[in-house]
């Protein structure tokens, strides 16, 4: 890693020529002698990548924006966003700088462009590196296209940058990612987000860039010194050395419950809106920290030992990273991937604490879509909006066997417990998309999409639901068929039915009926409540058949 001198015109390296030495550079050079010494401004565009201490560097130029600026700096303060209210510390940078060019919305930008004396301007949007489509980028270009451009990439092991982006993508409000550690490393893969020389050659054509420069992340974070680096190729002067040194950001615990446990609830959190769903990560955060302070346990950390990728997207990696140390200089270069073995990450995993964690989040999401209301749809318009949807939630964490006619919130949320056997029956009104989503799913417990004939009724009279839960559309035919095999009656949950309706199944079921929310009700038998304890021991000896077969 080199830095960047100011006052020549400097071009990236072909990849038959060696980067320049330390030696053959000029280190820091300030902006304001910069002035008189260049015709073109410089635009400084630090293009990520994401999980590679963007958000440290970001805090630092947002701080000191105004002491920067007595250097001939400009670091725009239109469009540097803080979208998310729950941790106001974290920043996508000037990305929304760059969705306003992109929209053709110039005017506030160019008011403080022009009162801002300048020769460098410096823009910081992690997200330019692989997830912003081409199109804003020539927006972006176009906009400075009367500046000379350097480009700086703080780049991390494919191997760190995986796993943090995973994690991320899974605790994140903004993501809630369903996918597994191994679908996740694959899809990125296929996707090319591991090639970072390629992408540092079409950055570079794309922005017509004099040079472009690569940070090695992880040699700065063990050298705890990535704003002061960041700085020094940049040429940017150090403002307030104290805080270059010391500022940090995103540092969380990374636990593997917590990470497990929100991925699985991301198969219901896609439905919040954006604001509930970063609040709920910011209660879930809090409710683990408490139960793993309440737990003998020590909890597992996320850690990986080793990435899961094909041998051909492994020597495409290893290729790349060849390329940035010859084409970009990149110091030191990244050592070799280290290959997984085994499945360590499977969505069938059984960790301590993920089952309540998964019970806790469900809690919360019952209380946000409570407070939604059916109005603002999504989960406000589901049976989770009822204000004792907590009954169900815990009939359903404790029901090793449950069946679901025309129901597959219910479903899902069963099939998020490990060990559970799910089976999910169509109702009248269920479309096909509905079962292949539900078949999709990647949760511990796999759900049974099943048709009510003979050998199905059989199944279910060997392995006698605890719980059953009508949705719209439900088949009161199917309810009595498989009520009528039970050992036990189940109990009963209707989630979409009226007064009426609920009490012409309890009338038919001969059971006590109680509403708990607008059109959800649960009932249950005498006898089913008496026996439910024998019932219960009697289906996880079932389930463990299953689980073997």
């Amino acid at each position: 890693m080199t830095s960047i001198d100011h006052f020549s015109t400097v071009v990236a390296p072909s990849q038959d020529q060696p980067p320049p030495t330390a030696s053959q550079t000029r280190l820091g050079r300030s902006s304001a002698t910069l002035r008189a010494t260049t015709v073109k401004p410089l635009l400084l565009l630090h293009v990520g990548q994401t999980k590679a201490g963007s958000t440290a560097i970001q805090n630092y130029l947002d701080a000191e924006r105004l002491a920067l600026r007595a250097h001939g700096v400009w670091v725009p303060e239109i469009g540097f966003a803080r979208a998310n209210p729950f941790a106001q510390e974290r920043t996508a940078g000037h990305l929304q700088f760059v969705r306003m060019l992109a929209a053709g919305q110039t005017g506030e930008i160019d008011t403080e462009r022009q009162a801002t004396p300048h020769s460098v301007c410096m823009l910081s949007a992690e997200s330019l590196f692989v997830n912003r489509p081409d199109l804003e980028l020539q927006a972006l270009a176009d906009y400075f296209s009367g500046y000379e451009v350097q480009i700086v990439a703080v780049l991390r092991h494919a191997a760190g940058w995986l796993e943090s982006r995973y994690i991320e993508n899974c605790l994140s409000g903004f993501s809630n990612d369903t996918r597994t550690f191994p679908d996740f490393c694959d899809d990125c893969a296929k996707a090319g987000q591991l090639d970072y020389a390629a992408r540092l050659v079409h950055l570079t054509a794309i922005f017509r860039a004099q040079s472009t420069v690569v940070v090695n992340y992880d040699a700065a974070k063990a050298r705890n010194d990535l704003v002061l680096t960041f700085a020094d190729v940049c040429g940017l002067p150090i403002t307030n050395p104290d805080l270059a040194k010391t500022i940090q950001a995103n540092v969380r615990k990374k636990y593997l419950a917590l990470v497990e446990g929100k991925r699985r609830l991301n198969h219901v959190t896609k439905h919040l809106g954006r604001n509930e769903a970063l609040e709920f990560e910011m209660l879930l955060r809090s409710k683990t920290e408490y139960l793993i302070n309440h737990t003998q346990e020590t909890p597992a950390s996320f850690a990986v030992p080793g990435v899961p990728l094909s041998a051909q997207h492994r020597a495409t990696v290893e290729a790349s990273n060849r390329r940035l140390s010859v084409q970009f200089g990149l110091e030191p270069a990244f050592p070799a991937l280290q290959t997984a073995h085994g499945d360590p990450f499977s969505h069938r995993m059984d960790v301590a604490l993920v089952d309540e964690i998964v019970a806790e989040g469900l809690t919360l999401l019952a209380r946000l879509a409570f407070r939604a209301g059916e109005d603002e749809g999504g989960l406000g318009g589901t049976w989770l909006a009822s204000p004792d949807a907590g009954t169900v939630i815990t009939l359903l964490r404790d029901s090793r066997n449950s069946v679901h006619i025309g129901e597959d919130l219910s479903a899902t949320i069963s099939a998020m417990f490990t060990r559970r056997l799910v089976t999910f029956i169509p109702g009248n009104s269920t479309r096909r998309e509905q079962i292949d989503a539900l078949l999709a799913q990647r949760l511990p417990s796999e759900i049974l999409c099943i048709e009510l004939n003979k050998g199905t009724v059989s199944i279910l009279e060997k392995y006698t639901p605890e719980v059953i839960v009508c949705g719209a559309g439900a088949d009161l035919g199917a309810l009595q068929t498989i009520a009528d095999t039970a050992t036990d009656l189940p109990v009963i949950v209707l989630t979409s039915h009226d007064d009426i309706e609920a009490a012409e199944v309890g009338k038919l079921f001969s059971c006590t009926v109680q509403k708990l929310g607008d059109k959800l009700w649960v009932l249950a038998g005498l006898e089913a409540k008496e026996n439910k304890a024998t019932s219960a021991s009697k289906n996880v000896a079932h389930t463990a058949k299953v689980d073997e077969s």
